[in-house]
């Protein structure tokens, strides 16, 4: 999809696949529940993950240079963790969750998952 220079709509992609995590990513935290500053961070991860070089999901996302740039219809969203309401970013009590995903969502479709 990335490579069809004449696609018109945006897609995000979401790769829900548990790895070896430490944890929420800090900065997105901040971005979601304090309304904190942008700044850069890895492009595709909601979670830090301990070997990043080595892990078979980036991997696969950057041989496909999927860049989650300004001009990528295709958007790439890796939760590597299991989504249990206790992952510190996705909150599945349904009323919260709706309005920070709302937030999330807009924030990538605007800037990016690598500003947030």
């Amino acid at each position: 999809m990335n490579k069809k220079e004449n696609l018109k709509k945006e897609c995000i992609a979401f790769i829900l696949m548990p790895a070896y995590h430490k944890g929420p990513r800090q900065n997105i935290v901040d971005i979601l529940y304090n309304n904190g500053p942008e700044n850069e961070g890895n492009r595709y991860l909601t979670h830090s993950l301990h070997y990043p070089s080595t892990d078979p999901v980036l991997l696969k996302i950057s041989d496909n240079n999927l860049n989650n740039d300004q001009k990528s219809k295709v958007k790439i969203i890796f939760v590597p963790c299991y989504l249990n309401g206790n992952d510190g970013i996705f909150i599945f009590r349904i009323l919260i969750f709706y309005g920070f995903a709302f937030r999330f969502f807009r924030h990538i479709m605007n800037h990016g998952l690598h500003s947030a």
